[in-house]
């Protein structure tokens, strides 16, 4: 799986086997394995090569709704993000 991100369209592999899949984007390497929990939850573990960040991504699909919300394990950091996906005709 390939996972986009941002206005630059930055790329990272995801490996979906439970192995880390390693790309080298924006001056480091990233580390990430995805997995779904359930119907509409896919989870992405990530690691970046290097440093101490590493966390868990969940990404949950309802109706025309994505909501995306992560964790940073080591520094306990929270964000979330809501968008509505776009549907085309």
């Amino acid at each position: 799986m390939n996972l986009a991100v941002g206005p630059s369209a930055a790329q990272a592999d995801v490996g979906l086997d439970d192995v880390y899949r390693v790309t080298h984007s924006g001056g480091q390497y990233q580390a990430l394995k995805g997995r779904w929990e359930d119907d509409n939850t896919f989870e992405i573990e990530y690691e970046i090569v290097d440093q101490t960040r590493r966390g868990v991504a969940r990404i949950t699909f309802d109706a025309d709704m994505l909501t995306m919300r992560y964790t940073e394990v080591i520094q306990g950091m929270e964000r979330e993000f809501v968008a509505r996906t776009i549907k085309k005709n």
